[in-house]
């Protein structure tokens, strides 16, 4: 009973987190704020359908729940006003920010590890020395470039079906991904720095897409898509 109840006011504060959160987006539901973002993120296309899954739900997805926002409350309604059905809405963005897959918290289990290890070293449990905090976040994220990898054709999986995992381009951009995402979990770790990994991570595949998308000469910004209703409220309302 104590336990349950240290847990529910330990847990509170992630409540009040996603209590505001949610009151955040009906509120600029209101007001139309939330739909002059949502044509903004229309136009981040970089002329392909996979390229603004990954950018919005792994690359910014990560940035956002490292910096301690929660991905999930934020991106549905988004990915709803995009087309995407309500299932694929919520998946995607809880898979693409996934803690120990895409490293937005990973200090938080290589803390938590450390400091049993400590605790077995001092009660002399455990013979040798414990390991360090940059010891036990190199171990972790050597397993992250697979994963996140896996992480990101599942998430094509979701999106398309089998159709969008045939397509070479697809898998191009998930690899890359996956990979840019895996190898940027390392460098913290050389650096001494695991609590950033989550934000390095994700400022890594915001910009490797923005160039992949330069480097196929696909721009960036595509207002192809964009309706005259959407001009008109991109036009009352500045971003």
């Amino acid at each position: 009973m104590i336990i349950s109840f240290a847990g529910v006011v330990d847990s509170f504060k992630i409540t009040l987190m996603v209590g505001a959160l949610i009151f955040m987006i009906t509120y600029m539901g209101e007001t139309g704020a939330l739909k002059r973002i949502i044509i903004f993120i229309k136009t981040l296309k970089g002329s392909h359908p996979v390229w603004q899954i990954l950018f919005l739900n792994f690359g910014f997805g990560c940035f956002l729940v490292a910096i301690g926002a929660t991905p999930v409350s934020i991106l549905p309604p988004i990915m709803i006003a995009l087309g995407f059905p309500p299932v694929v809405a919520v998946a995607l963005p809880a898979i693409g920010y996934d803690p120990l897959t895409t490293y937005a918290l990973l200090a938080i289990p290589a803390v938590v590890f450390t400091g049993e290890m400590n605790t077995l070293s001092e009660l002399g449990i455990l013979q040798s020395s414990a390991p360090t905090l940059q010891e036990v976040g190199m171990t972790f994220s050597l397993y992250m470039p697979l994963i996140s990898t896996g992480i990101a054709l599942s998430m094509l999986f979701l999106a398309g079906g089998w159709k969008m995992m045939r397509d070479p381009q697809s898998i191009i951009i998930a690899v890359l991904t996956g990979t840019t995402a895996g190898v940027t979990a390392v460098i913290p770790n050389f650096l001494g720095v695991v609590t950033l990994t989550g934000i390095l991570s994700g400022i890594a595949v915001i910009i490797v897409l923005g160039l992949f998308a330069l480097s196929q000469g696909y721009p960036i910004i595509n207002r192809t898509s964009l309706s005259e209703e959407d001009r008109h409220i991109e036009e009352q309302i500045s971003l």
